[in-house]
This record gives structure tokens, C-alpha cells and sequence, in this order.
């Protein structure tokens, strides 16, 4: 929640205070449909604020799970497929089929890459094998794979669940739209 919508959020849970605290001298102020929108409002503000709050700190948890399998996938994986085919395929073009991706690859590109080295890799399985890969290791790779795309979908996914979490603490006003900056509450 930014630092604005954090103290609207306040002002109204002070206005709320006010209210209840002088009930005695305000008379039916508080049983009016003004103050059933007041309160309806705060709820709806501390909802979204909730959610904007758990969809940060869930998208913090499954961008460091991404980094995690982007460095497996990397380095268990794809790094020593690359330094066999160095090895092994030196003096023929299929090296270049072989290349590491850079850790600074973006997600979609070292997906591509791994997705063209597993299929690649398969093709010489047994080389591989041979220099002390699993025999099982193209299996790995593509579920290395499948977790690194998938932990990518779900971090989108949160993504757009903190967006419309923000959204929902972002006062709109009713005749400018949600985005606008005049001081006309939202309420």
C-alpha cells in the first residue's frame, strides 16, 4: 500500500473513531446511509489492502523460488550438458547448439534455450551418458524446465492478483476515473 492510500485509509478509520466516540452529540449521524457507506468503504479498503499486502509478500517468495530454479536450471542442468559438447563436439557445429545461456538471460529466451538444448542433448543422449550424466538426465532437464515455466506463470498470475488488489485501494473519483488526483473522496 502506498504512503497515500495508507493515510486515506487512516483519515477515514479517524473519521470512523470520531463518529463512534460522539455518537451522544452527532444524534442519528451514525445510523444514516452516509455512515453505512463510510464504514462499507473502510471494509473494502482493509480488504484490499489485505490482499495487496499477501499478493506482495507472496510474489516476493515465488520470484526468489524463480531465481532458484533459474540457477538449478542453469547450472545443474545446461551447464554441464555445454562443457561435455565442448568437449566431445569441439571440432563439429553442434557446439554451438550447446552454449550456456548467460545468467542475465531473460526468462523466456533461457526457457527457449534449455527447451533447444533438451531436444538437442537427446539427440546425443548417449554421449552424454557415457561422460557420467544420469541416464535419466534428459528427464531432469525437462522438469527443471516445466518448474522454471511454471513458477514464471504463477508469479505472473500474482502479479495480476496485485494489481487489482491496488487497484481497489486506488479512490476513484466519480467523475474523473479511478486514476484521478483531485481531493473528491471516494465515498
Amino acid at each position: 500500500m502506498r504512503f497515500s492510500q495508507a493515510a486515506r485509509l487512516e483519515a477515514l478509520q479517524r473519521i470512523q473513531a470520531f463518529l463512534d466516540q460522539h455518537a451522544d452529540v452527532l444524534g442519528t449521524t451514525n445510523r444514516s446511509t452516509s455512515r453505512t457507506t463510510l464504514d462499507q468503504a473502510v471494509t473494502a479498503l482493509d480488504q484490499f489492502a489485505a490482499d495487496q499486502n499477501a499478493a506482495e509478500q507472496e510474489l516476493t517468495a515465488r520470484m526468489k523460488l524463480k531465481h532458484t530454479l533459474r540457477d538449478e536450471l542453469r547450472l545443474q542442468h545446461l551447464q554441464p550438458i555445454a562443457a561435455i559438447a565442448k568437449k566431445k563436439f569441439a571440432h563439429t557445429p553442434l557446439i554451438t547448439d550447446f552454449r550456456l545461456p548467460t545468467k542475465s538471460t531473460n526468462d523466456a529466451p533461457l526457457v527457449a534455450a534449455a527447451i533447444a538444448m533438451t531436444d538437442k542433448a537427446a539427440q546425443y543422449s548417449q554421449t552424454f551418458i557415457d561422460q557420467q550424466l544420469p541416464a535419466d538426465f534428459i528427464a531432469q532437464l525437462r522438469a527443471s524446465v516445466e518448474a522454471l515455466r511454471q513458477a514464471i506463470v504463477g508469479r505472473g498470475l500474482l502479479q495480476s492478483q496485485l494489481t487489482t488488489a491496488t487497484q481497489g485501494v486506488i479512490p476513484s473519483c466519480p467523475s474523473r476515473g479511478p486514476m484521478c488526483t483531485c481531493s473528491m473522496p471516494s465515498w
